[in-house]
């Protein structure tokens, strides 16, 4: 494995194993808008002297590292420290402190370099023989960069050829529509040359798919499921390296990359099959599988080694009402919407999370379900081979709390939040749709002319009509909904997530308030309600 910055080494120890140097972890999400959660995570972490105490390989890798730098002879040491990992969707006003501090955030192609060198090493220890494992002088960067891919512009880009398809969307050509868009600016190969390439990374990348299924969820916007997508972002970081240094030896060419494709998946099919007996390969294929899809945040502090310190983080976090943020919510899915929510849940000695609606209007309905990183069924499922209970779990109708300490719990959970509206705000507003539905039937009923009886003639007039019961008193009071209507689609809303709870039925409401307005004025320009 190449050299790397003794603070980097730190950091990859730290990354190795966060829970032996993390006492609890503390997370709150609060459910405040429609579309962002504020969220406030506390960190417990031991002392590093206490760690270092300990009989086990983690405090003597720890040890050797610290002392690369230095620190042992010091009461506090400067390092890069894994913070958390992050999804990677919308986040704003990230802040972080440690030890009461705030700290600078290692910018994300640093952090994904500290994770490619980690990945790497995973690797070196899964392997039959680790002194004799050797990998390319590129596959850094190019581990660097699958994990760095940020998917917005493929995503935009996807979501557009999406629309543009009239049966199930063809990734694959998305992909490759991507590359020839992105190849101008990012030195990829010339047009003319790129359907053959991509035609070999793809071959070389078979599988990658496939192989995640046991681990992750499938996410076509992931780096590590489809690695030809942070193609651009290499070639580009290698172009301006060599036009800074005027080395043009750091650029790698088409023929690299593909054999980098070729290490990589020979590197995760060896693990997949070890797995189950070699916890650095399962190590190994998790981890690469999960950095795709998610950030690790890193930051440059100065910590104590003599005493705990405390690490915190607040931010604000999308919401997504599909346990695929790349998928838009069905209308079903609106109409009993569930707030989905996922948590990092086994990097400390004790997780305890907690989840929170803040508007009065919205309650949480039961029980959430809980899923692991693959969202196949509720960890607590009866039904499963192993189901896992946690050590403590409550719900009311504003709070979740889940805390667990065992060591087989998931590394990462997400929460199905099912959400309704108040009862009674609920019942006030489909009564009303129930109301107004009536009096839209009723208005019909006795306004619509029976066509069995005898034509009488208009006041006023010499046309004829077919008379009707109706009378606008009648009429006046068949619409007195109108009111309780107008009242509801009208009044404030105190935050966007209620706004959001009534959209379908307000959708309803107004559906049936313009269409009983509609049929008065028809029945009475038609002179079907008589006047005067």
């Amino acid at each position: 494995m190449p050299d790397i910055d003794p603070l980097d080494h730190v950091a990859m120890t730290l990354l190795g194993d966060l829970p032996f140097w993390r006492l609890r972890a503390i997370e709150h999400v609060t459910l405040s808008r429609a579309f962002w959660s504020e969220r406030e995570r506390i960190i417990h972490a031991h002392s590093f002297e206490e760690v270092m105490q300990r009989c086990t390989s983690k405090a003597e890798e720890l040890r050797s590292s610290l002392n690369l730098i230095g620190a042992l002879n010091k009461k506090k040491v400067e390092l890069v420290l894994p913070i958390a990992e992050l999804p990677k969707i919308p986040i704003l006003d990230l802040a972080i402190s440690v030890d009461g501090a705030p700290v600078y955030r290692v910018s994300k192609d640093e952090a994904a370099r500290i994770q490619a060198h980690y990945v790497v090493d995973l690797a070196r220890k899964a392997s039959v023989d680790p002194d004799s494992f050797v990998v390319p002088e590129s596959f850094i960067d190019f581990l660097t960069f699958i994990f760095y891919f940020p998917p917005h512009g493929y995503e935009r880009h996807a979501n557009g050829f999406e629309r543009l398809s009239l049966t199930k969307p063809n990734y694959w050509w998305a992909r490759f529509n991507y590359l020839l868009s992105e190849g101008g600016k990012h030195g990829l190969p010339a047009q003319s040359e790129m359907g053959k390439w991509y035609a070999i990374w793809q071959a070389n990348a078979e599988g990658f798919k496939e192989l995640s299924r046991s681990y992750v969820d499938d996410d076509p916007m992931s780096g590590s499921q489809h690695p030809v997508l942070s193609l651009p972002y290499l070639f580009q970081e290698l172009q301006e390296r060599a036009e800074r240094f005027g080395d043009d030896s750091v650029l790698v060419s088409p023929g690299e990359v593909a054999a980098n494709f070729d290490t990589l998946r020979d590197l995760l099919k060896q693990s997949s099959a070890k797995a189950s007996v070699n916890p650095h390969a399962e190590r190994f294929i998790k981890t690469y599988y999960s950095y795709g899809y998610r950030w690790m945040t890193f930051a440059r502090c100065t910590v104590p080694l003599d005493r705990s310190f405390i690490i915190a983080m607040r931010e604000k976090r999308a919401i997504y009402f599909t346990p695929h943020r790349h998928k838009r919510p069905s209308l079903w899915q609106q109409f009993r919407p569930a707030a989905w929510q996922g948590v990092s849940f086994a990097d400390a000695e004790t997780n305890h999370v907690s989840i929170e609606v803040s508007d009065m209007d919205v309650r949480i309905k039961g029980k959430p379900s809980v899923y692991g990183e693959t969202i196949e069924a509720p960890l607590d499922d009866v039904t499963q081979e192993s189901p896992h209970f946690p050590d403590e779990e409550t719900c009311t109708f504003e709070l979740y709390t889940r805390v667990d300490s065992q060591r087989g719990r998931p590394e990462r959970i997400f929460i199905k939040c099912p959400l309704r509206l108040m009862r009674v705000r609920a019942s006030v507003l489909w009564l009303t749709i129930c109301i107004t539905m009536f009096g839209w039937i009723l208005l019909g009923l006795r306004g619509i002319p029976d066509l069995s009886k005898e034509l009488v003639p208009i006041p006023g007039t010499k046309s004829p009509t077919i008379g009707t019961d109706l009378t606008a008193k009648d009429a006046a009071l068949i619409l007195v909904p109108v009111a309780f209507a107008g009242t509801l689609l009208l009044s404030k809303q105190d935050s966007t997530l209620g706004s959001w709870m009534r959209k379908v039925p307000h959708a309803i409401l107004l559906g049936e308030l313009f269409g009983l307005l509609g049929t008065a004025f028809v029945l009475i320009l038609t002179h079907h309600i008589k006047i005067g």
